[in-house]
């Protein structure tokens, strides 16, 4: 009986918390983060490097840190995610 009202309190906060995931837009630290570089990846548009920390594969810069002491293994998990549901806001906060 207590599992079954943990799963509903749970799908309950998920239709809440979903309803309105693409408000207030992307804060500087989000952006920055994950969404940033993974969407010049996609886009194939050329890739800000933080503190010239990148390997270069078949020349596309991957980066290897996005900002101090923060590496980049948030953008190489938000990539298929949002290779798979396109570009934007809540794509990108439905990692998190």
């Amino acid at each position: 009986m207590a599992a079954f009202f943990l799963i509903a309190f749970f799908l309950l906060f998920l239709f809440l918390a979903s309803y309105n995931l693409g408000l207030p837009g992307l804060h500087y630290d989000e952006a920055k983060e994950a969404g940033l570089n993974a969407m010049e990846l996609l886009t194939g548009a050329p890739v800000t490097v933080f503190r010239r920390a990148s390997v270069s594969l078949s020349g596309v810069q991957l980066p290897l840190m996005v900002q101090d002491y923060i590496g980049a293994l948030n953008v190489y998990l938000a990539l298929p995610l949002l290779w798979l549901t396109g570009i934007g806001v809540p794509n990108l906060r439905a990692l998190a």
